[in-house]
Formats: structure tokens, sequence, C-alpha cells
């Protein structure tokens, strides 16, 4: 004999082990998204770095100009 509990958990055990699972990979999906658009976001910076800070001075509409574009795709 068993109580009505046991044989409830015993019978949601699968389903648990799925859902636990599921959310772990969708978990780790989830960071490495992150890490990418991170990556991503960091090299498309270092890249444009050297053109928006020149060592010469970089004029302030030039500036705007480089950073309203950036804003306008995202």
């Amino acid at each position: 004999m068993r109580t009505l509990d046991a044989v409830f958990a015993e019978s949601l055990a699968r389903q648990r082990f799925s859902v636990t699972i599921i959310t772990t990979f969708a978990a780790a999906a989830l960071l490495l998204a992150m890490v990418g658009l991170y990556g991503v976001i960091a090299l498309s910076v270092g890249q444009r770095r050297r053109e928006i800070w020149r060592p010469d001075g970089a004029r302030r509409a030039s500036v705007r100009r480089a950073f309203a574009s950036c804003s306008a795709r995202v």
C-alpha cells in the first residue's frame, strides 16, 4: 500500500524530469545568446573606436552622426 501523495508524485516524476531538462537547455541557450550578442556589440564598438575618437580630434557633429547611425540600427 502507498499513499495517494506517493502515487501522485511518482506519476509526475517523468514530466518533472522533462521540464527540468528543457529548462536547463533553455537557460544555457539564453546564456549563449547573451554572450554572443555582447561579443558582436563589443567587436562593432572596437572596430569603430578609431573612427569615432581620432587622434587629431573628431568634430562634434561627426561623433553625433556616428552614434545616431548606431542607435538607429539597433
